[in-house]
């Protein structure tokens, strides 16, 4: 089905040994230290041997600090061979993402791994000829914590999320497997990186500095609601409408809305290529309050939109949700650029059963395509003003 699309992604990440970690903490770290207030550099104040001596009247050493530019080593260019299977696709972001790594069983605190201007940043240690069972998911901003699902953790994990937005603008995933990557040592680092790509493997063992290469298979906790929103062609014609807002909220079947937190526990088992996700369990958090639109798109100066439609994706929690309550925000402005009416607002109420054949419920890891167009209510004529909020409807 077209409305269906089950979206899974790989990343490839540079883990770095721990000198190389010194440095990366350092570039991230103010530049310049510099104190003119009479302050040594451990903050306590400047001595005056002479008390009605001004302390300005005495010198004092003015630091600043500066580290070299980092640069990409040679081999993070590798040439890849790597078999990935036919349901995932690589890892693709326009803006910032993070990743949150547990690297087991020597350390359970999480490890932040950023994606920046294309390139992700690894402030993950590691240690040569150690073994090391990585868990992790994103975005790492979700509080979680890990233990053992068997006897050790190579046998599994419980990750445990407290306090997740129920409706999100970013992917909620989990790493479900680890293809450990190793450099070929004919080309002096420069690693050519081959191996099959396999759910339910979890083992990475540290290499030497600067020949630590994995890469990470992601599956979705969270659903996804895919709107598509253009413009009636007629209207289009008379008036210019920016999108400023969408905002959604989910029901269940008896109608009562989702929480706006939830607590997840998911628990991932070694399968060595199957599906390492045993059970994932949405806990309404006690903290949560009822859900009362969540936005998942927001822009303060609108974005545009036209007759050919543009597409804006939220992600949610899909146990028992039977319902998406969608709140468009809009400005409408004259073909001549004048704002006629601002904040616009439209609610559409959109049911499972009735937009999607033989589902009444939302599922896991699925995305759902829903086209609206943005309409008049009544016949416009060049003369008359705006008398109504123009609406939107689903296709």
């Amino acid at each position: 089905m077209n409305n269906i699309y089950i979206y899974n992604v790989r990343v490839r990440l540079l883990l770095l040994m721990f000198a190389a970690i010194l440095l990366t903490a350092c570039s991230d770290d103010t530049d310049r230290v510099t104190d003119g207030n009479g302050k040594l550099p451990d903050g306590t104040d400047k001595v005056v041997d002479d008390p009605n001596k001004q302390a300005e009247d005495t010198d004092f050493l003015r630091i600043a600090a500066y580290i070299q530019d980092m640069v990409s080593p040679p081999w993070s260019a590798a040439t890849r061979a790597v078999t990935v299977p036919s349901d995932y696709s690589e890892y693709k972001y326009t803006g910032s993402a993070s990743i949150g790594v547990f690297m087991t069983p020597s350390a359970t605190e999480m490890t932040l791994i950023s994606y920046e201007d294309n390139v992700w940043h690894s402030l993950v240690k590691v240690t040569e000829n150690t073994p090391y069972f990585i868990y992790g998911y994103m975005p790492a901003y979700a509080t979680c914590a890990i233990e053992k699902s068997g006897q050790t953790y190579e046998d599994g994990a419980v990750l445990r999320f407290t306090g997740v937005p129920s409706v999100m603008s970013e992917d909620f995933s989990v790493i479900t497997g680890v293809l450990q990557l190793d450099p070929d040592p004919d080309h002096e680092g420069k690693a050519i990186e081959t191996g099959t790509l396999k759910a339910g493997i979890f083992a990475y063992t540290g290499r030497a500095s600067g020949k630590n290469y994995v890469d990470l298979m992601f599956d979705h906790l969270y659903g996804a609601l895919n709107i598509s929103l253009k413009v009636d062609a007629d209207y289009h014609a008379l008036r210019t409408i920016k999108l400023k807002e969408l905002k959604l909220r989910t029901a269940s079947a008896n109608g009562a809305t989702t929480k706006s937190k939830t607590d997840v526990t998911v628990t991932l088992k070694k399968t060595d290529g199957a599906n390492p996700i045993s059970s994932v369990v949405f806990t309404p958090s006690s903290s949560g309050e009822d859900l009362s639109d969540i936005s998942f798109f927001h822009s303060a100066t609108g974005q545009l939109l036209d007759i050919e439609p543009s597409s804006f994706m939220g992600h949610f929690m899909p146990q028992g949700i039977s319902t998406f309550i969608v709140t468009s925000v809009y400005d409408v402005y004259d073909k001549g650029g004048n704002l006629i009416r601002k904040d616009c607002v439209a609610e559409n109420t959109l049911k499972i059963g009735t937009l999607f054949n033989q589902q009444t419920e939302t599922h896991r890891g699925w995305k759902y395509n829903i086209n609206m167009t943005i309409m008049p209510t009544f016949l416009y004529m060049l003369s008359e003003p705006d008398l109504d909020n123009p609406t939107v409807v689903v296709n």
